[in-house]
Parts: C-alpha cells; sequence; structure tokens
C-alpha cells in the first residue's frame, strides 16, 4: 500500500491544517442550525455507534486478540528498525541481513541473556512487572551490549 501513499511533506502538512481550520470554522457556523434541527420531534435520534454493544463475547476476545497482535508487531518492528541500525548492529553481522532476521537473533539471544536467571528458571513475570510501564527503556542496555 506505501505506492499509494504521499509523503508528508511541509506543503502537504500545511494544506491540511488549512483545509481543518476550513472545515472547523464551517462546523462552528452549522452547530446551533444543527443542534435545532435535530431537537425537533420528527427527527429520530440515534445513540451512534459507540453506544451499541458490540457483537457476541468471542467477537470481542477476537478483536481484542487482533488489536493486541498489531501493536505487538509494531513492537517488533520498532526493535527491529533500532537493532539494524549500523551502530546498534553485531559487527559480526553483515549489514544486509534483513531487519526481521536481525531483531529475531536480538530477542533470542535477549532471552536466554536478560530474561533466564542463572538458575535456569524464567524471570518473565518479575521483568513484566519492572518494564511494563515502559518497555522500550529495558532494551536501551540491550541495544548498546549488541
Amino acid at each position: 500500500m506505501e505506492e499509494f501513499a504521499s509523503p508528508l511533506s511541509d506543503e502537504l502538512f500545511r494544506t491540511i491544517e488549512q483545509r481543518a481550520r476550513q472545515l472547523r470554522r464551517r462546523d462552528q457556523e452549522d452547530y446551533e442550525q444543527r443542534k435545532s434541527f435535530l431537537a425537533t420531534t420528527s427527527v429520530r435520534q440515534w445513540p451512534g455507534l459507540v453506544t451499541v454493544p458490540a457483537g457476541t463475547a468471542s467477537e470481542r476476545q477476537k478483536q481484542a486478540f487482533v488489536t493486541e497482535w498489531f501493536a505487538t508487531l509494531q513492537i517488533l518492528r520498532d526493535i527491529a528498525g533500532t537493532i539494524s541500525r549500523d551502530e546498534n548492529r553485531p559487527r559480526w553481522l553483515p549489514s544486509d541481513v534483513p531487519m526481521g532476521a536481525q531483531a529475531d537473533q536480538f530477542l533470542h539471544a535477549y532471552y536466554y541473556n536478560q530474561v533466564i536467571g542463572d538458575d535456569g528458571r524464567s524471570l518473565y513475570e518479575e521483568k513484566f512487572a519492572t518494564n511494563r510501564a515502559d518497555p522500550a527503556r529495558a532494551l536501551v542496555p540491550a541495544f548498546i551490549g549488541s
């Protein structure tokens, strides 16, 4: 889909801002008329999508999974982008290795070096409790040491 994307240049950004101001102005000018129109008894009120219950429990669980999955994919992309930079990539690893493979190997090493304790026990819960407020902070020392 990138082939259909436009780069966000300063000119495009200013045009978008100008259009947003025009639309806000029109919306403000129309506010009172819209309010009185919607107040008439002839117009049936619709509470909107936000108040409509979201399907079955299994559909909500599925949606929650998809949302978490996409968030996780973005975290992996961010790690891949960081670890594959020249200053973070291990010297022995060629720069033409795909970013995803670099991230995979980095996370594999991170898990065995940082999450597994000396006694072979996983410290996952402790690490999660320590880093859940700022997960990126836990990776910074690992990037430096890679």
